[in-house]
Formats: C-alpha cells, structure tokens, sequence
C-alpha cells in the first residue's frame, strides 16, 4: 500500500478485516479512510512504519474510524499514540522489542508502554517480543480481563503476585527455573514452555533435594 492512495483505501476495500502496514507514512487522509472499513478488527504496523505529524496530533479520530478495531500489533515507540488512542477498546496486543538477549535491557526498548499497555482495561491476550521482568509482571497482573499471556522472550521474575483474574494460558520462550514458583499457575489450563533455564547452583540443590527423598 503506498501512502499516495492510502485515503482511497476504505473506499477500495470495504470489507477488510485485517491490515497490515509497512514502508509508508500513516496520513490523517489514511486514518478517515478507514472509517469506510466497518468490519476492520486487526491492525498490524511494521516497525518502518512511520506517523505523520498530522495523524499524531489527529490521532484520536481513530477510535471513532474504527470501533471494532480491537487488536493492535506495534513494533516501535514511534507508535505509540496509535495505541493510547485504541487503548479503551483493545482486547489483543501484540507488543514487539528486543527479546534474545539474556540480561534486562532486552526489554528497554519497550518500557515506553508500560503506562498505556497498564490503561487497557480489555485486553484479553497480550503478546510480548521482550524481556518478561518485573515491570512488565506487575502490569499484567493488574489487567483485570487478561486470559492469555504470551511471551516471545525470556521471563524471570521474582515477585509472586496474583493476576486480577485466573489466567487460563501462559506461553513463554525462555522460562527461569527460579521464576517458576512466582508465577500464578493454579489455574493454568494451557502451559507452554520452549526452554527451561537454571543456573547450576540451582540444578545442585534440586538435585541434592531429590537424593534426599530416596
């Protein structure tokens, strides 16, 4: 999609359900076209994907442009004004950042959105490409809807709080052998775990406690 006919698109595409965006700027034109798109529910921008200073300021026209906007995938601070404007109704969020690394500034290029992720009441699964730490933790469990939990990096907290709600999926990358019993798996119906990391000491003491129960 190229920016030049971006204000053509809801007329083009009534029916779209699903947009993703990427190598072009985002024009207030662009954001009142989409108000012709009634059955629009996904949003995905590419981390090239840049607003303009107009649609920043305009930002808030979105939420009326599109009410059924309720899943939201960003890669960038540069977007965050499209997620405080869609905030409210949001029910899925796909957050994306640094996630491979093993220390915590995997999760700083996301830390911008703890105060607006923190704000959406609705969301009911949130997707995270970064650094589970306590930051991040503690703002879902405050979410009050929040079901699932995915994180697309490496969770390693230390504080054992409760979510506001049973959460009923938890997906994570990378879990700490020592975040285990921080986590609120009680009421897990889904566990998906791809690596299990400890460090040695850890694995000594498990090990001796083992030997102990012979």
């Amino acid at each position: 999609l190229e920016w030049k006919w971006g204000h053509l698109l809801g007329r083009a595409c009534p029916h779209l359900k699903s947009l993703q965006l990427s190598s072009l700027p985002m024009e207030p034109s662009f954001l009142l076209s989409l108000a012709s798109c009634k059955q629009l529910t996904h949003l995905e921008l590419s981390a090239d994907v840049q607003l303009a200073a107009a649609a920043a300021r305009d930002i808030a026209m979105l939420q009326a442009a599109a009410p059924l906007l309720t899943s939201l995938s960003i890669r960038a601070e540069e977007h965050a004004p499209v997620l405080h404007a869609l905030a409210p109704q949001l029910t899925k969020l796909q957050l994306w950042g640094k996630y491979d690394a093993p220390d915590r500034e995997a999760g700083v290029e996301a830390d911008w959105a703890l105060p607006i992720v923190a704000a959406c009441s609705n969301l009911t699964t949130l997707e995270l490409g970064l650094f589970l730490d306590e930051g991040w933790y503690d703002v879902a469990c405050k979410l009050p809807k929040l079901d699932n939990l995915a994180v697309f990096g490496s969770v390693d907290v230390g504080d054992a709080l409760q979510p506001a709600q049973p959460w009923e999926s938890l997906k994570a990358n990378l879990l700490s052998f020592n975040a285990v019993e921080h986590l609120p798996l009680a009421h897990i119906r889904q566990l998906h775990v791809v690596t299990l990391h400890a460090h040695l000491g850890t694995l000594l003491e498990v090990a001796s406690g083992a030997a102990a129960l012979r």
